[in-house]
């Protein structure tokens, strides 16, 4: 790959590219680089920029150390073309991989970037072409510059590479309400507790931000700037409709919890021909994830940390990447979907 110093103005920066990062975040990284060409006598051969052409413009693919250059007053750059066709898969991902060995990106600046290759990009041009030659009655298939993915070709993509359900909770993180990409982005809510918002939400966003917003304010009750998992699990059980009790074969109701002023209808009656088999919870007593309770004298909260390290040794042998956050929420699914192991 040819390395060669050329003038600094002729590269651009491409609107529209580099989604992973906030204007707030690029301003913060170029900053760094800026005292970094200051300590290395502002030698440009010390600070390579790739670059990507379009047509005869040339858009860099290092923004920051871009932006940091401009405002050290570089005449020249010293510059090599990249090696991905430009707004291809692979230049797209390298924005992922390229930023991650600085500053990692957010799981919400990822799911930005996974929901552009999930939905591809169509070339409306020749799409348009192709409508317009077509014989009447004669089906017109898309045409596309960039094929829409799915979430688990798009994980498999990334490297390390992801599962699925990592795709699916970025996107869901990128495309939550403003109200609530406020809360993410000024670091008043961990993106863990979104994602077991909306969950119990059923995606349902107004619930969802009243449900968040109740675990901020228990976090600020407990003099904690961000709003964690035990600040969720403190504050979901108002949020969580009761469900029926069934005792000694006979079935009585329990009222629904109240999220706000006015009360909910009961629950329809539902004839059980047994009693169900319960799952323990972080304050119960002895459970483990079996019909038999009574077989199994270990405590809930033991139970779910040997289900939270049989997934984490799971994560490891087949090659999935799992934050802490995503291990200790999918045992709280496998939990509450009363799955016996």
């Amino acid at each position: 790959m040819s390395h060669k110093l050329i003038p600094i103005g002729s590269l651009q920066f491409q609107d529209g590219y580099n989604i992973v990062r906030s204007d707030k975040e690029l301003t913060a990284n170029s900053k760094e680089v800026e005292k970094a060409m200051e300590a290395q006598n502002d030698d440009p051969t010390l600070f390579p920029i790739k670059y990507v052409t379009v047509g005869n413009k040339k858009f860099t693919r290092n923004h920051a150390t871009l932006r940091a250059a401009l405002a050290r007053g570089w005449k020249e750059v010293y510059a090599m073309p990249s090696p991905h066709e430009a707004n291809s898969l692979a230049d797209m991902l390298d924005l992922v991989f390229s930023n991650n060995q600085g500053h990692p990106v957010s799981r919400v600046a990822q799911g930005k970037l996974y929901a552009k290759l999930r939905d591809g990009e169509l070339d409306e041009e020749a799409t348009a072409k192709a409508a317009k030659d077509a014989k009447v009655g004669e089906e017109v298939a898309q045409v596309w510059k960039r094929e829409p993915m799915s979430l688990e070709e798009i994980g498999a993509a990334l490297k390390p590479s992801y599962t699925g359900e990592h795709v699916r909770q970025c996107i869901l993180l990128a495309e939550s309400s403003p109200e609530i990409g406020e809360l993410l982005e000024s670091g008043e809510v961990s993106s863990g507790v979104v994602i077991s918002a909306k969950s119990l939400a059923k995606d349902d966003e107004g619930k969802a931000l009243k449900i968040i917003k109740a675990a901020v304010r228990k976090a600020k009750d407990d003099g904690k700037e961000c709003a964690t998992k035990q600040h969720f699990d403190a504050v979901k059980a108002d949020f969580t409709p009761q469900k029926k009790l069934v005792a000694a074969g006979k079935e009585t109701k329990e009222e629904p919890a109240v999220e706000q002023k006015g009360t909910q209808e009961a629950a329809q009656d539902e004839k059980a021909p047994e009693p169900p088999a319960t799952l323990p919870t972080d304050d119960s007593e002895p459970a483990l994830f079996t019909k038999d309770a009574a077989q199994s004298p270990v405590k809930a909260k033991d139970a779910k940390k040997a289900l939270v390290t049989v997934l984490l040794k799971w994560a490891e042998d087949s090659g999935n990447t799992f934050t802490d956050d995503e291990v200790d929420e999918l045992a709280d699914r496998i939990i509450d979907a009363n799955l016996p192991l």
